[in-house]
C-alpha cells in the first residue's frame, strides 16, 4: 500500500524562479500522492512537512476573510470560532481607521449579544494570548442557554511585532462562556474579559509563519538569521509588506538580539513601500545618502528575504533609484546551503561499527567508515557535509568503569587502509552525538552531560574548549542541535527543551550560550532534538502522557513520541503528521534531521533511535532501518545519522 504524502504549507521562504519550478514539481507529486491512491509512487515515501501545519491560503500569502459567526452554529462551534476571531488584534495598525486591532475587536463583538458587546473591554496586555486548543463541552441550562467552563492553557503572547513571547503570568483562570439564541442563532452572552485570546488552531489558520531576517555579527562572513514572526492573513498584501518593514525597523527579538545587527538608524523608511507586480519599491530618507552601495545591497537582500513572496527590492533615496540589485540573495541564507548539499546518504551503526545504510553494487564505503582500525565499539558518529572529516563516540570498560570517548579522524588517511582516528581527550560516562557546524566557523561540538565542548580548529582533532554559559544559565546539556547559520542552539537539559543564542567571539575564538528560553512540548519528556526548518524543531522523548492534539470529535488520538514544535513553542504537531493509528510505546533517545530547504516546504527527513533500534520516519510510521547488504548474521542497527 502506498504511503501518501501530506502537503503541509510552510513558513514563507525564498522562492527564486528555479525554486518555484522545483516547488511546483514537489506540489504536483504531493497532489498525485494524496489524490491518486497508489499510482506510481514507491511503497515507502518520506513525509513532506515543514513545521506545524497552516491553512493553504495562509501559506500562499493570500488575503483571507476573517472568521465571523455563521447561521446554524452550535455553542461549541461558536466558541471555537470566537477563539480564532482575534486575528490582527495584536497589531497597532498603520494610522488608518479602523486599524487592524480595532477591526478585530469589532469582529469579535459580532459574536456577542448587544449588551455583552457594549460592556466588553478586555485587556490587551501587550498582545494576544495564544492558548492550546481547549476542550469545549457546553451544558444546556434551559431556555436555550448553554454554558461552558473552558480550561485555557497559555502558550505565549503574540505581540505587536508578530512575535510570540513567553507567557510569565502563571495559570489562567477557567474561562466561563455562555450562549443564547438570538433570532434563532447562537450568540455569546458571557465571554472572558481578562485578555484577548487566540487558539493554537486559530494561529495556524489565520496567521502565516513569516520569518524576518537580520545580519549576523561577530564573524568574517555575515549571514542572514531568521526571526520567527506571524503575519495576519486578514491583511491585504500591501499592508503585509508595510507591516514587515515596521517589524524590521523595530529590530530583532530577544533570542536574536545578542547575535545579529539591528537595522541601522541611517536606513529611515520615508514612505510606505510600494508593492507592484514585479517588485517592491522602498524609499529611504536622505540619511541613507552617506551609506556605501555594499551596505545598501545588504539592506535590500535583508528586506527581500523578509518580505512575503520575496519579490525583488528596489531601493531609492529621496525617490532617486540607487541601482541596487538583490540578485544572489539566496546565497546569504545558510539554510539554503545546508539543504542543497547532497544529504541523501544515511549512515548507521551495525555491530558497533559505522557504515552506510545502503551500499549498492559498484559503490564503495566512505574511507572514514571503512571496517577495521578504530571503527569499533562505536556508540554514535558524525561526518561533515563534505565527507572529509568524521567523529566517533566509542565506549571502553576499564576496571569496571564504563566511559565513552570522542575520536576524530586524522587528516593523513591512507587509501584502502583502515581509518585512523585521534582520541582528543574528551571522555564521560555518556557523550552526546557529536555534530559538525559550518557557521560562523567550521568546528566540531559535543556535550558530555554537563557542558558543551567545541574544537578550537576546523579539523577538530586537537584541543577543545568549553562553550561558556551566560549568567542566567547553568544548564547541563545532554543533547543539542545548532541552527544552520550557527547563531542559535536548541538543547536538552534535565529533560527540558531550551533554545538560546549562540555567541561567537572571533578575536578570542570562543563560543558562549546566551539567555536561555524554555520551549514547552506535550511529550512525557524531551531527550533528542534537531532542526526541521529554520524556525521549527523536531523533538523526541517519552510518549506524551495523553494526546493534546485530537484527530476527530471526541477522539484525542494516540500518544506520540516525536513532535514538531516552533522555536517559540506556539505551534506543535505530533509526527508522523499524516497518520496516527496506535499509541507510541518507545522512548526516542537519538534524533537527527535534515534541515528543510527554504522555498521547498514539502521536503524533510528524520532518523532516530528508539529503545535501541534505528528507525526512519515515513508518512504514516517510524520503521526500523534495513541495511543493504544485510549483515550475516543479522545485527542490531542503531544511531542513524545524516551528514552535518
Amino acid at each position: 500500500m502506498t504511503r501518501s504524502l501530506r502537503p503541509f504549507p510552510a513558513p514563507r521562504t525564498a522562492v527564486t524562479a528555479r525554486l518555484r519550478r522545483g516547488l511546483a514539481m514537489v506540489a504536483t507529486l504531493a497532489a498525485f500522492a494524496v489524490l491518486g491512491g497508489g499510482c506510481g509512487l514507491p511503497s515507502q515515501t518520506e513525509p513532506r512537512y515543514a513545521g506545524p501545519a497552516q491553512s493553504p491560503a495562509a501559506a500562499q500569502g493570500g488575503q483571507k476573510t476573517p472568521p465571523k459567526p455563521t447561521d446554524g452554529m452550535t455553542s461549541e462551534q461558536l466558541i471555537e470560532r470566537f477563539l480564532q476571531a482575534s486575528v490582527g488584534a495584536n497589531l497597532g495598525g498603520d494610522g488608518g481607521e479602523p486599524d487592524a486591532n480595532q477591526e478585530a475587536l469589532i469582529r469579535m463583538k459580532g459574536f456577542m449579544v448587544t449588551a455583552t458587546a457594549e460592556a466588553w473591554k478586555p485587556q490587551k496586555s501587550g498582545g494576544v494570548v495564544i492558548v492550546r486548543d481547549p476542550h469545549i463541552e457546553p451544558v444546556p441550562n434551559g431556555n436555550g442557554r448553554d454554558t461552558a467552563e473552558v480550561k485555557l492553557t497559555p502558550l505565549g503572547v503574540l505581540n505587536e511585532s508578530g512575535q510570540v513571547t513567553r507567557w510569565t503570568s502563571g495559570t489562567l483562570p477557567t474561562a466561563n462562556f455562555s450562549t443564547v439564541l438570538v433570532g434563532g442563532q447562537r450568540r455569546l452572552q458571557d465571554v472572558p474579559t481578562d485578555y484577548i485570546y487566540m487558539s493554537e488552531s486559530g494561529l495556524r489558520e489565520w496567521y502565516t509563519q513569516q520569518p524576518i531576517y537580520f545580519w549576523s555579527n561577530g564573524g568574517d562572513s555575515p549571514r542572514l538569521v531568521p526571526d520567527l514572526r506571524y503575519m495576519p492573513s486578514s491583511l491585504s498584501p500591501a499592508k503585509q509588506v508595510a507591516e514587515t518593514m515596521r517589524w524590521l525597523q523595530r529590530g530583532p527579538g530577544q533570542l536574536l538580539s545578542p547575535v545579529v545587527n539591528k537595522w541601522a538608524d541611517a536606513f529611515e523608511v520615508k514612505d510606505n513601500p510600494v508593492l507592484e507586480d514585479s517588485d517592491v519599491k522602498v524609499n529611504l530618507s536622505g540619511k541613507a545618502a552617506g551609506q556605501s552601495k555594499e551596505d545598501l545591497i545588504r539592506l535590500a537582500r535583508q528586506i527581500r528575504w523578509s518580505l512575503p513572496d520575496h519579490k525583488p527590492v528596489k531601493l531609492a533615496i529621496e525617490t532617486q533609484d540607487f541601482g541596487v540589485d538583490t540578485e544572489g540573495y539566496v546565497d546569504y541564507n545558510p539554510a539554503v546551503e545546508a539543504a542543497t548539499v547532497d544529504q541523501s546518504k544515511v549512515y548507521v551503526i551495525v555491530n558497533e561499527a559505522v557504515r552506510s545504510m545502503t551500499l549498492s553494487s559498484g559503490t564503495t564505503e566512505n574511507p572514514l567508515f571503512m571496517p577495521g582500525g578504530q571503527n569499533k565499539g562505536v556508540v554514535s558518529a558524525a561526518i561533515n557535509r563534505q565527507g572529509s572529516r568524521a567523529a566517533l563516540v566509542t565506549k571502553s570498560q576499564t576496571g569496571g568503569k564504563s566511559e565513552q570517548h570522542l575520536l576524530v579522524s586524522m587528516p593523513d588517511q591512507s587509501v584502502g587502509s583502515a581509518p585512523k582516528y585521534a582520541d582528543v581527550g574528551l571522555a564521560a560516562p555518556r557523550l552526546s552525538r557529536p555534530a559538525w557546524i559550518s557557521y560562523p566557523v567550521k568546528r566540531l561540538m559535543i556535550a558530555d552531560g554537563n557542558q558543551l565542548w567545541v574544537s578550537r580548529t576546523e579539523e577538530g582533532n586537537k584541543e577543545y574548549d568549553p562553550v561558556e554559559l551566560g549568567a542566567t544559565s547553568s544548564a547541563a546539556i545532554t543533547a543539542f542541535a545548532v541552527a544552520p547559520e550557527g547563531r542559535r542552539i536548541a538543547f536538552i537539559s534535565n529533560r527540558q527543551l531550551m533554545v538560546a543564542p549562540l555567541l561567537y567571539d572571533k578575536d578570542g575564538n570562543k563560543f558562549s550560550i546566551g539567555t536561555v528560553q524554555p520551549v514547552t512540548t506535550s511529550l512525557g519528556d524531551n531527550q533528542a532534538v534537531g532542526w526541521l526548518t529554520e524556525t521549527t524543531l523536531a523533538v523526541g522523548g517519552k510518549p506524551s502522557p495523553r494526546s493534546v492534539h485530537p484527530i476527530g470529535v471526541g477522539n484525542d488520538g494516540p500518544r506520540y513520541n516525536i513532535v514538531a514544535v516552533t522555536i517559540d513553542g506556539a505551534q506543535e504537531e505530533p509526527l508522523p503528521a499524516f497518520s496516527r493509528t496506535t499509541d507510541a510505546a518507545t522512548e526516542v533517545t537519538e534524533l537527527v534531521t535534515r534541515v528543510n530547504r527554504p522555498g521547498f516546504p514539502l521536503d524533510y527527513s528524520i532518523v532516530s533511535e528508539a529503545n535501541g533500534v534505528a528507525q526512519r520516519m515515513y508518512s504514516t510510521s517510524n520503521d526500523p532501518i534495513p541495511v543493504t547488504p544485510e549483515p550475516n548474521p543479522p545485527a542490531l542497527v542503531t544511531a542513524p545519522f545524516f551528514a552535518d
